[in-house]
């Protein structure tokens, strides 16, 4: 006789083995999350080997600043993906057709998001950019500025206007989704958030953090580090509980500080239009210092949370990931943040006068290894 099949009773109520085939279910979703895996190799290929040799951080006037572009989106796709997949797998485990048409085009409409703040802030920054990156399209004249702020306009339509079809179950048709009541379109308003505070920060008319030292690494911290995953979780479930701002306030704490790394080699352009970020305003040493401990003590929070139990659900802990590979990622991330800060006060001078200085780059890949981390301890 076959067993009845288990249904759940709510969206943290998850199956036993033995009642469901969980395995084949994984190994399907394994499968089909390693699609975008293959993008991201695929999209690095490319960044790497069709870009001159040390301008792999540089965008290019002589026609590989758009190789540049679509990699870079290419990249930002799978990566959202390729994360926010394993947590939907946990908290809903299943990832139906309407579930994974959502996460996709979230993903895109990140991408699109990230590329439009590029945009706009280089918009804003043209003068900055003459004397700190002259090879840039709008300061090399590549690009004709009215052109670079209609195609940011462009772009925050095309990242903002989908994520309202982006509503979580149990609204699966195309008309339940684009007539769901205002407060299920999380998704929306979790991404028009973050558009604002991308203008906030850039754009003058709406306050230009940029120029302000602290103000400016929040209103990069917030949108880049915690509404990003936030939104990524809106894709799946609902963002009124405090597991994904926790995991969100994880990437605030460490981009809060981290975001500075690449302030250091901008000082000569900065000082001299009115930005007064960390170096300028406390100097080199000092700022070095400051930020130095973002680099380590946000990832403690990873194995701490993977033990706390959710003061608003007390039936399960904050972090419902593999608390093992969890505590295992945030020690590894630890350890790094203790080498990037090395890298950093061993000769802080150095920070200003090295374009891209190794610890941005370890900034990079510490990003990038901390999701993929918890993507394995949402899969585990």
């Amino acid at each position: 006789m076959l067993s009845e099949p288990w249904k759940p009773d709510s969206l943290t109520d998850l199956p036993d083995v033995e009642h469901c085939d969980l395995l084949r279910m994984l190994k399907r979703e394994f499968l089909v999350a390693m699609i975008p895996f293959i993008l991201l190799a695929g999209g690095s290929y490319i960044a790497t080997h069709r870009l001159p040799v040390g301008k792999a951080y540089v965008l290019e006037s002589r026609g590989t600043g758009n190789v540049y572009e679509i990699a870079l989106t290419v990249i930002m796709l799978a990566l959202f993906g390729f994360f926010y997949m394993f947590p939907s797998l946990w908290v809903r485990r299943s990832i139906s057709l309407v579930v994974l048409q959502s996460i996709l085009l979230g993903s895109l409409c990140a991408a699109l998001l990230n590329a439009a703040s590029n945009v706009i802030n280089q918009y804003h920054d043209l003068e900055i950019d003459r004397r700190n990156k002259p090879q840039r399209p709008l300061p090399s004249g590549t690009i004709a500025i009215p052109a670079a702020r209609r195609f940011a306009v462009v772009l925050y339509v095309l990242a903002l206007v989908p994520t309202w079809l982006v509503v979580i179950h149990p609204r699966t048709g195309f008309a339940q989704r684009l007539f769901a009541p205002l407060p299920a379109h999380e998704c929306f308003f979790v991404y028009l958030a973050g558009l604002l505070f991308t203008l906030v920060y850039s754009d003058p008319a709406w306050g230009r953090t940029k120029r302000f030292g602290i103000w400016a690494n929040l209103t990069i911290a917030v949108p880049r580090g915690c509404l990003l995953k936030v939104a990524g979780w809106s894709m799946v479930s609902s963002v009124f509980h405090l597991e994904p701002w926790y995991i969100g306030g994880i990437f605030f704490l460490f981009l809060l500080g981290a975001s500075t790394t690449k302030d250091f080699s901008d000082m000569e352009g900065d000082r001299a239009h009115g930005c007064a970020t960390l170096p300028i305003r406390y100097g080199v040493s000092k700022a070095a210092r400051i930020i130095a401990p973002f680099f380590i003590f946000p990832w403690l929070l990873m194995p701490l949370g993977a033990r706390l139990t959710d003061p608003l659900n007390p039936t399960h802990r904050v972090l419902t990931g593999n608390p093992t590979v969890l505590t295992i990622v945030g020690g590894v991330l630890t350890v790094w943040g203790v080498y990037t800060t090395y890298l950093i006060l061993r000769n802080p001078e150095q920070l200003a006068e090295t374009e891209n200085h190794p610890s941005w780059t370890q900034m990079y890949l510490m990003m990038m290894f901390a999701q993929l981390g918890f993507a394995v301890a949402y899969l585990l």
